[in-house]
């Protein structure tokens, strides 16, 4: 019986080993991002399924989630155009988003969850509303 106990042990480690092995593997995987270009109905259709991808040379990036909650990156020039201002965002409900929604400027007023100089200029700007 202490035999059979040693044996099922041993099966066990080597079970939980090679999951382990195999959740790690496909978690260090790179995502693939889809280029849109400046397609603008292969990001609509990307954006309300949160598929990582990106348009108009990364300026809006989506990297990761679900339509409930996704991450994205927006980047802007700088008023003045000497530099490059970004946002990350968790986008609540990207599904719900109509394609003249899908920028930075709406992603703020429909109250995603952002932070960056992007995001802290839009909280400056008079008249700027966010909805909760």
């Amino acid at each position: 019986m202490d035999k059979k106990i040693k044996i099922v042990v041993g099966l066990v480690l080597v079970i939980i080993v090679l999951l382990g092995g195999i959740f790690w593997y496909s978690q260090n995987q790179p995502v693939e991002i889809k280029d849109c270009g400046v397609d603008t109905k292969c990001f609509a259709i990307n954006f309300k399924a949160c598929v990582p991808s990106k348009i108009y040379g990364g300026t809006i990036e989506i990297i990761s989630g679900t339509p409930e909650s996704c991450n994205m990156i927006f980047s802007s020039e700088s008023p003045d155009k000497k530099e490059r201002w970004t946002m990350d965002c968790i986008v609540r409900n990207s599904s719900s988003f109509n394609d003249a929604e899908m920028n930075s400027y709406s992603v703020y007023e429909k109250g995603s969850l952002c932070k960056g100089v992007l995001y802290d200029f839009f909280e400056k700007m008079p008249g700027a509303t966010k909805r909760q």
